[in-house]
Parts: structure tokens; C-alpha cells; sequence
């Protein structure tokens, strides 16, 4: 059964930085290769960081060289170099110490640029502390009168896990490998609110233009095995939003929408776009078509 068309693949080289359009991926169990595989820092708190927690981040840009080809599961000196474009447009490189020391003057913080760690290099992974009911519900964006957020669809040994890591030891990603989004559900938010619900606010690994109308399409896979080009793919869960899609992000022309947080909760459940685990490996391009798979 066709459900769409694959229109947009993104990735995102460093964690929580604006990323780049690419027409064409081989996707693994660890998602795209190079994305999300440098990441910020914290060298007070040795902990890594997001936009969550710093939104600054979402004002820089970063993307692989020219020419090259990351592999899926490359870590420490093996992860290739990126380019990190500043808000002023300077270009920087992930690699060069001073990038560090720049973005900390920046940002008023004291960090470090971190290539992807083995997944052996627990402690890198390690949260420093818990967050806070402060921090969490400024991270989350959290409503008056909005009670906490449930996760209890994400599988219980990942929420076990993020309990003690900032990621999942041996990648920086939140929890899973892809996040994909469909324009369907974008168009049922724009109709929705007064924010423009573009693509780069809710950063998608892959954008299916669907086959439906203005509705939360891909809310009905959960659960469900797709096959997109020469990859398997299986729809874990419905992907929670934090605070970040409202923040601002000029590296793309997205300005803060503060209100768009109430659309998502009233409208959406505080869910938009889904979470995707890559069950068999293959090559995508833009105009893949995804169909669903037969129960096995």
C-alpha cells in the first residue's frame, strides 16, 4: 500500500544546530550517516548539551564538507570534520580547538565541540544531574495548567536508559535514530495556528509528502513496518515536542512563535511526527515511495 513519497531528507551534523538538505542517504541502525555526530559540551557541568537547554545553539548551521562520505558508526578521531557557519556567517571547523573558545565567548559558556564517543565511553554519555521541575518545564515549554508530559509510549528500557545518559551511549541523538514528519501534519497545524509550521522548526530526518489530506497521517503507523527505497523501516512511537520548535532559528528565517506551543498541546497533544528505528539497511533518495508492509 503506497502511503507517500519521500520529499525532503535532512540531516543535522552537530546536535541541536540548524543541519542541510540532502537528496540522497543509506540509512542504518544508526540512522543517516553524520547526522548528529558532533555535539556542544558543557565544560562546567562535563555534560552534554542541547537546545533545550541552550536555545542559542539553534542560531548556527553545520554541514559535512564536500566530498565527504561519513560512515555510520564512525566515533572519536574517525568523525569527520564539519563546517559550522555563525550567525554573522563566519565558518568555523568542528575539529579546530578555537571553535570551542569562539562559540563559548559567544554563548557566555565555557565548552567544547565533541566528536561522536565509542559507546564504551559511558561516563561521557553520563547526565551530570537531574533536571530540576524548573529546568524541565522551561525545556518543555510547559502551558499553565499543562500537566507533564507522557513518554510511556517510548519503550521502557530507552526511558530507563535516559534516566542516566543525556543520550543513548554511542550517539547523540534524543532517544531514536529518525525522526520523520509528513506534510500532512504540518498542513493540520498551519491551519491550526498562527505560527508557521514549517519543516525546519520541528527538524526531520525524513519528510514524506502523504497521499492524505490535513490530518496527523503518520500518527496511524505506530507500530507499523514501511518500506522506503531499500531500507525497512519500523514506527516506534509519537515523537513528544519540547520547547524548541518555538524558539527561533535565523540560520533558515524562523522567527520565535511563542503561541505555537499551545497549538501543539490543544491540537496535537504536544505530538507531532513520529520516531522510526531502521529494522533492515538500505539506500533512500527524494522520490522514494513508502508503502506499508504486510504484518509479518
Amino acid at each position: 500500500m503506497l502511503l507517500g513519497h519521500l520529499k525532503e531528507i535532512w540531516r543535522y551534523p552537530v546536535k541541536s544546530m540548524g543541519g542541510e538538505r540532502i537528496d540522497a542517504a543509506f540509512l542504518t541502525p544508526l540512522g543517516i550517516p553524520g547526522d548528529r555526530c558532533w555535539a556542544v559540551v558543557d565544560m562546567e557541568k562535563r555534560e552534554i548539551r542541547n537546545a533545550k537547554k541552550w536555545p542559542a545553539l539553534l542560531q548556527y548551521r553545520a554541514w559535512h564538507l564536500s566530498g565527504a562520505v561519513p560512515s555510520a558508526d564512525c566515533y572519536d578521531a574517525d568523525v569527520p570534520d564539519v563546517v559550522i557557519e555563525t550567525p554573522r556567517g563566519e565558518r568555523l571547523s568542528a575539529r579546530d580547538p578555537d571553535t570551542g573558545i569562539r562559540l563559548g565567548e559567544a554563548l557566555g559558556k565555557a565548552l567544547r565541540l565533541a566528536p561522536r564517543a565509542h559507546p564504551s565511553n559511558r561516563d561521557h554519555y553520563r547526565l551530570a544531574s537531574v533536571s530540576t521541575p524548573e529546568e524541565f518545564s522551561e525545556a518543555m515549554a510547559l502551558q499553565a495548567g499543562e500537566a507533564i508530559p507522557d513518554f510511556s509510549e517510548a519503550p521502557p528500557d530507552l526511558l530507563a536508559l535516559l534516566k542516566e545518559y543525556a543520550t543513548p551511549p554511542g550517539t547523540y541523538f534524543d532517544a531514536f535514530p529518525l525522526h520523520l514528519l509528513t506534510t500532512d501534519s504540518l498542513a493540520y497545524l498551519e491551519d491550526r495556528t498562527d505560527a508557521d509550521a514549517v519543516v525546519q522548526r520541528f527538524r526531520p530526518n525524513l519528510l514524506i509528502e502523504a497521499t492524505g489530506t490535513a490530518a496527523l497521517t503518520e500518527n496511524g503507523w505506530v507500530g507499523a513496518r514501511l518500506r522506503i527505497g531499500e531500507a525497512v523501516l519500523r514506527v516506534d512511537s509519537r515523537t513528544v515536542r519540547c520547547g524548541m520548535p518555538v524558539r527561533a532559528q535565523p540560520w533558515c528565517g524562523v522567527a520565535e512563535r511563542k503561541g505555537l506551543m499551545r497549538s501543539l498541546v490543544e491540537h496535537c497533544e504536544r505530538r507531532l511526527g513520529v520516531n522510526v528505528v531502521v529494522e533492515r539497511a538500505g539506500s533512500i533518495a527524494v522520490g522514494s515511495p513508502l508503502t506499508l508492509l504486510k504484518p509479518e
